[in-house]
């Protein structure tokens, strides 16, 4: 069965693992950080703990606190890339569908901006940098100035066929993004779902619930 870990595998990905839970915010660093009064005391923080420190070296401790957001919403991101190359197999497929999320999570912030008109998209770009391997051309789509442009950037991806009936509705007749980006939720999430199913039967029964929570909690906040 292609979905189980070889030794190497599980020695590799263990120490990594460990490492990384090392480096999980303790309770009381969560209550110095409640006690923070700027932005500026929150990076100082960040950057004096090794979980973050790597990452925050650059970071200007005048950062506005949007910006602060969008480099800690990456970090899971990161962290996940450098498990890559140890898995195979259902795991390795799992994994990347959980990265998808990530490019998911771009696309629609890219349809958000030619929906209001705002064409600076270098932070995108940015984050679009660290996809590895990504199923359409980022470039392409940031360069879009309209939904059919949009469209045509994803031609050759699984997003062109459920993003096309939604965009051609929404060029025609206007409206809200809500069922592009259900669309778009729903075809990344089904994804993760099946690849959830293929992982080992150790692994597989823990990841298939966290799957459906992700999914309930989509539920709900579709419902909101």
């Amino acid at each position: 069965m292609t979905g189980f870990l070889s030794l190497g595998e599980r020695t590799a990905v263990g120490a990594k693992a460990h490492v990384f839970f090392g480096r999980l915010l303790t309770d009381e660093s969560y209550w110095r950080l409640l006690h923070c009064d700027t932005v500026r005391e929150i990076v100082e923080y960040l950057k004096s703990l090794p979980g973050f420190a790597p990452y925050l070296l650059s970071v200007s401790p005048e950062i506005h606190r949007a910006e602060l957001e969008d480099v800690l919403e990456m970090l899971p991101l990161r962290e996940t890339l450098t498990f890559l190359g140890y898995l195979t197999g259902g795991q390795r497929a799992y994994l990347r569908c959980w990265i998808d999320l990530y490019e998911a999570d771009l696309l629609k912030r890219t349809m958000r901006s030619l929906f209001s008109r705002k064409q600076d998209r270098e932070q995108l770009r940015q984050r679009f940098a660290l996809i590895p391997k990504p199923s359409f051309s980022s470039e392409t789509l940031l360069s879009s100035r309209s939904y059919e442009e949009f469209l045509e950037a994803l031609s050759g991806s699984g997003y062109y066929r459920v993003l096309r009936e939604p965009l051609a509705k929404l060029s025609d007749e206007g409206g809200s993004l809500f069922s592009a980006e259900t669309a778009v939720d729903l075809h990344v999430l089904s994804a993760l779902f099946r690849a959830a199913g293929k992982v080992d039967s150790c692994n597989g029964a823990g990841i298939l619930s966290l799957v459906g929570t992700m999914v309930d909690l989509l539920n709900v906040s579709w419902l909101h």
